[in-house]
């Protein structure tokens, strides 16, 4: 149990908020008896998970810490090796489109790239890629490229690895070295990211786009470095690293056609900026599936055709148009993305190739190819799961904007992580990512998508020779804009460029899963993570698979809070029956549907100390049994008394609070039916009376509410209790 710790603010998070976070177990599960009265065995292994065996796990450590990027030369990229004709960053497409100008463009700058394969037998790949602007200063070598870097986290002490691009121009991202295999889980866990979207300042109690960049040094010499406190809009600082204005922009590969080729890369409005106006956004693309093979960071446009499913939070500005909403999973309620902070999170998949022509059999590639964005969220409609009868699973949609999951609390960074996890089956892949979520609280999101749903594919998903597919997605792709001639003029509009076979019956696209910073040309930022995981199948289920997960907080401000969360594994139906029994309570969810993640919610007046919930899941007339262990936490110590006497004809209360704890309580407030009284302080032993008139002949039943907070060291909580008071006289009434 954890009674008090040091925290020290950082990246505008204060201690005012940090002391009531406390870190807790992760997921937990425990093997038990299969038999109909369960019986949970006292062994925990946190790795478990039903159908899975761990094969890989990257827990950064102490030897990390001298893991040297540096040591690796830049590789110039001459774009030889390209991934595709038609996206790449030397594509077919952009020439087609811009003609010489798309030349001049992409030749005014150098990309350079380095890989370093890490991890037990080098199953993780780092790649990172940067952009030299300045060609005259005689550098082989980028300004302000990707950063990979595992470091000691200031707040909490924990090793964690570090992926940072302080430009639109960067790429950083870690994926696995060698193709995944037929069937596997990917997993790890974010425990900050600092990509765009408002940030809450404790101090104000006001959320705000701007914040401040806690300083990177760049450069031979420190040249090219951020200085701490650097203004960032949306996660974007103002200038580049050559300290030029109105160049964080998506240069040289613009999300519309705006006849950019004739513009210069700088300058206000030019090639889509990023960090201001109707263009603008950021965003982290925390985990994704590519159909790329050995891929490295490259431009938007190119991953808009290569995605097969994706988890990402999208920033747009405010003054991006955007119809998008975010769910409230709760409420099952959507808001206009435009009214929130813009920490929406987002699950989907990718569809065929926008522009399908089934009777032509040929896509229509706009300006650049792109494929249909399928969101998930729990406001989506359920659809029976046509790969296993009487399952319902949550329908994705395809919209003109996102439609989020949840909306992700900043706030809690870096002490509450996310996990995010992709699971590929022979069937389909699902989606999950768990942590803390604005108006929902701790919880676990999980999405399966079979590989074809209702006639709409995940794009390129058979990973090897007839995977599940026979060719019937297959076509030319055709663009539709005038292309240019290699003497500069435009062609008629006639003509059109084609590409052929976009996804013919006998390819195989295994898959390469990417966490990190993959786009050159679009965002901007960081994030830190830990405890990265591949698991392959294994025949370890148990009677009923499901996972329990255990955490101590108090997320809504007020007294300590002790959540179970149970995810159900199970594939097929009937569904499930859960009982959550704890030392405070138990509680049952009976019908819990495959991959559904009930939470059984505890509050708790006063410390909860370490402990084990006990949870049993039924199905039909097969029971298993887990425990789930978790940390809690020692709170203030007060007790509270209640009393009430008559003057006259009007009933008066006294609410008496002592503190019998052994530092001050600061802060406290004492609020009543009656009225509210503060005290700046309450000494370890003392005591507090608010007497306070009820201006009435009688007493009503009620409560009363004590909050404060511990003096000297910080405590994991503000306490609050809450106590109901009664009186045997009945009525209690001053008439009489």
């Amino acid at each position: 149990m954890r009674r008090r710790r040091e925290l020290t603010p950082a990246l505008g998070l204060g201690v005012g908020l940090a002391v009531v976070l406390t870190l807790t177990t992760g997921p937990s599960a425990a093997s038990a008896s299969d038999s109909a009265d369960g019986g949970a065995d006292a062994s925990v292994d946190e790795t478990f998970r039903p159908g899975w065996e761990l094969k890989y796990r990257e827990l950064f450590d102490e030897e990390d810490l001298d893991i040297d990027m540096d040591e690796i030369p830049w590789k110039l990229d001459n774009y030889e090796n390209v991934y595709d004709t038609i996206s790449d960053d030397d594509g077919d497409a952009y020439w087609g489109e811009m003609g010489m100008g798309f030349g001049q463009a992409i030749r005014s700058f150098r990309t350079w790239e380095k890989t370093k394969e890490i991890g037990e037998d080098n199953w993780i790949t780092v790649a990172l890629t940067g952009r030299q602007q300045d060609l005259t200063s005689g550098k082989n070598q980028p300004e302000r490229p990707g950063v990979f870097h595992v470091i000691r986290q200031p707040e909490t002490g924990n090793i964690v690895a570090e992926l940072r691009s302080d430009d639109p121009t960067a790429g950083a991202m870690i994926r696995n070295t060698r193709p995944m295999p037929a069937e596997y889980r990917m997993e790890y866990t974010v425990t900050r990211y600092e990509m765009g979207g408002e940030r809450y300042d404790p101090e104000t109690g006001e959320w705000s786009m701007w914040t401040e960049h806690p300083g990177f040094e760049y450069g031979d010499d420190g040249e090219y470095s951020i200085a701490p406190g650097t203004p960032r809009w949306n996660g974007f600082t103002v200038t580049d690293a050559l300290g030029r204005e109105n160049c964080k922009n998506q240069y040289p590969w613009p999300d519309s056609q705006t006849n950019a080729y004739t513009v210069p890369q700088c300058g206000r409005g030019n090639w889509n900026p990023l960090n201001y106006g109707g263009a603008g956004y950021n965003g982290l693309h925390a985990l994704t599936v590519t159909d790329v093979q050995n891929p490295m960071p490259r431009n938007l446009h190119f991953w808009h055709y290569h995605r097969k499913v994706l988890m990402d939070q999208f920033a747009t500005d405010p003054d991006r148009n955007n119809n998008g909403a975010v769910c409230n999973s709760e409420t099952g309620t959507l808001t206009r993305m435009q009214e929130t902070h813009r920490n929406g999170v987002n699950p989907w998949v990718s569809g065929r190739m926008n522009g399908f022509n089934s009777a032509g059999g040929y896509y229509e590639v706009g300006r650049m190819a792109g494929q249909s964005q399928r969101f998930f969220s729990d406001c989506n409609n359920s659809v029976p799961d046509p790969d296993h009868p009487g399952r319902m699973i949550y329908e994705d949609t395809t919209t003109n904007a996102p439609r989020a999951m949840a909306q992700s609390d900043p706030r809690f960074f870096p002490y509450i992580p996310y996990t995010f996890a992709v699971e590929r089956s022979e069937l389909g892949y699902t989606l999950e990512w768990s942590g803390m979520f604005q108006d929902v609280g701790w919880h676990t999101y999980r999405y399966y998508r079979p590989f074809i749903l209702n006639n709409n594919p995940v794009w390129r998903y058979n990973a090897y020779p007839g995977d599940h597919y026979d060719g019937r997605y297959n076509g030319y792709a055709r663009s539709t804009t005038n292309q240019f001639n290699p003497d500069g003029t435009r062609q008629g509009n006639s003509t059109k460029r084609t590409w052929p076979d976009m996804w013919h019956a006998n390819s195989a696209y295994p898959d390469f899963v990417m966490m990190g910073i993959e786009y050159t040309n679009s965002t901007e930022g960081w994030l830190q993570f830990d405890d990265v995981r591949m698991y392959e199948p294994a025949d370890n289920r148990p009677a009923v698979s499901i996972l329990g997960k255990g955490r101590v907080d108090n997320w809504h401000g007020q007294q300590p809070q002790l959540d179970i969360e149970v995810i159900n594994l199970e594939e097929t139906v009937p569904n499930v029956d859960i009982t959550v029994t704890t030392d405070y309570g138990t509680q049952t969810f009976t019908n819990v549907r495959p991959d559904a993640h009930p939470n059984a919610r505890f509050k708790v007046n006063g410390p909860i100390p370490d402990g084990v919930a006990t949870v049993t899941a039924t199905k039909g007339d097969q029971t298993h049994t887990i425990e789930v262990p978790y940390e809690g936490i020692d709170s203030l110590q007060l007790t509270t008394e209640v009393s009430g006497k008559c003057y006259a004809d009007r009933a008066r209360m006294d609410y008496k609070v002592t503190n019998t704890d052994d530092v001050a309580a600061e802060d406290v407030t004492v609020t009543t039916p009656q009225g509210t009284r503060t005290f700046p302080s309450i000494a370890p032993g003392a005591t507090v009376n608010v007497s306070i008139g009820t201006r009435s002949d009688t007493v009503p039943e009620g409560t009363f509410t004590v909050a404060a907070t511990a003096g000297g060291d910080p405590v994991e909580y503000p306490f609050t209790k809450d106590v109901e008071y009664q009186y045997t006289a009945a009525p209690f009434a001053c008439d009489d």
